[in-house]
């Protein structure tokens, strides 16, 4: 969701602690509204008998990318230094987020 750009954008910003916990909750709370509407959608939308397996394959694509993320960060904050990678966070969560709005 696009609230989770707001603790990578914090982070980026160097900013105090207080004030990156303040946007992970931020993130988290919308979070939660956007699961329940998704659920509700997912209920009211899908048939009984295959929401089980169209839940698996969202859950298959929300996080089979994950580790490769994780995977590039390293070496990509050795390369370019871990500011460039926390400014890259916030950016591509906006980008990857905007890009399944589009559709």
């Amino acid at each position: 969701t696009l609230g989770w750009a707001l603790p990578s954008a914090a982070l980026a910003a160097r900013l105090p602690l207080l004030w990156t916990a303040f946007a992970a909750l931020l993130a988290g709370g919308t979070a939660a509204v956007v699961h329940t509407l998704f659920t509700t959608t997912t209920q009211q939308n899908v048939p009984p008998d295959v929401r089980a397996r169209s839940n698996s394959f969202g859950a298959l694509g929300a996080f089979v990318l994950g580790p490769v993320g994780l995977a590039l960060a390293g070496p990509g904050a050795d390369h370019s230094g871990t500011s460039a990678v926390r400014g890259f966070g916030a950016p591509w969560q906006l980008a990857a987020a905007g890009a399944v709005l589009a559709v």
